[in-house]
């Protein structure tokens, strides 16, 4: 319901203001984490970032976290929304040269569309070694590499945030009974490209892992006709246990939609008991 909320808030403020305040002086090291990916209409690919600490300027080079590996790009703009708006609400943004944290910042930049929500952007000064630097902005990656390995065949598996996929993952191989396959995973809007991705499991003949699972992201207008088209199946859900409930209640439907299908030509078992007091012979 919501209630309570504003108590917690204000306890949380409290609490940073009378007991952590060291622990939260700002200091001159860029600390900056992307909030969100998404297509801004006359900007192109933008990222929404938070900036804790440290500074960013235009023209700045950014080092970002993709699955494909770290993207380095130029800083090409620095906007804010105007004084009591959100980066979420549409209304004229406020060009900035430099910014300070704390503060949330939208990115524009050439080849953003696959930084993942979650993963950190450090910027590359005259001093520093690109390698090193993209060394720390893919740690974070690197460090569940092994729970996005994926099988050969299974669900794809698409989430808002790093974290928010990595817990997915871990609910469905290890906490489903029996675990759920994953083929891909990604982070971000759904497009016609995921689709076209995950349809090559009806050409595998496993038609049933031809399958979205997204959680909390948003799904393009053209993915949602484009599923249609290549029978693929998209599930959406904000919480985790919604979706393992509606990919379950599938399987469940499909497996007895091909039982019904073969009841005609299966000879399916049958367990018999044998009943001694019951079995007559003629010798013993």
């Amino acid at each position: 319901s919501g209630e309570g909320v504003q108590d917690i808030l204000l306890l949380l403020c409290q609490m940073a203001q009378r007991k952590l305040w060291r622990q939260l002086m700002w200091h001159a090291n860029l600390q900056c984490s992307v909030l969100e990916v998404k297509q801004i209409d006359g900007l192109g690919m933008t990222v929404d970032v938070l900036v804790v600490n440290g500074y960013l300027r235009e023209g700045d080079r950014a080092v970002f976290c993709t699955l494909g590996g770290p993207v380095v790009a130029e800083i090409r703009g620095l906007l804010t929304p105007p004084p009591s708006r959100e980066l979420r609400v549409k209304s004229e943004y406020i060009h900035h040269k430099e910014v300070k944290g704390a503060l949330g910042v939208k990115l524009i930049g050439n080849g953003l569309e696959k930084v993942m929500a979650g993963t950190s952007v450090l910027t590359v000064q005259n001093d520093d070694e690109l390698e090193d630097i993209k060394a720390e902005v893919m740690a974070d990656l690197s460090s569940i590499h092994n729970k996005l390995n994926v099988d050969k065949a299974g669900v794809m598996v698409q989430a808002s945030t790093l974290g928010a996929l990595e817990a997915l993952l871990q609910f469905l191989r290890e906490e489903t009974d029996p675990p759920i396959p994953v083929s891909a995973v990604g982070i971000g809007a759904i497009h016609k490209r995921d689709v076209t991705k995950i349809s090559i499991m009806n050409e595998k003949g496993k038609p049933e892992f031809a399958t979205i699972l997204a959680f909390d992201v948003d799904i393009s207008k053209e993915a949602r006709e484009h599923a249609e088209e290549m029978g693929v199946r998209i599930f959406t859900a904000d919480i985790i246990y919604h979706l393992f409930d509606q990919f379950t209640r599938y399987m469940e439907n499909l497996l007895e939609q091909r039982r019904q299908e073969a009841a005609a030509i299966a000879v399916f078992p049958s367990i018999i008991r044998i009943l001694p007091q019951h079995v007559f012979n003629q010798k013993d």
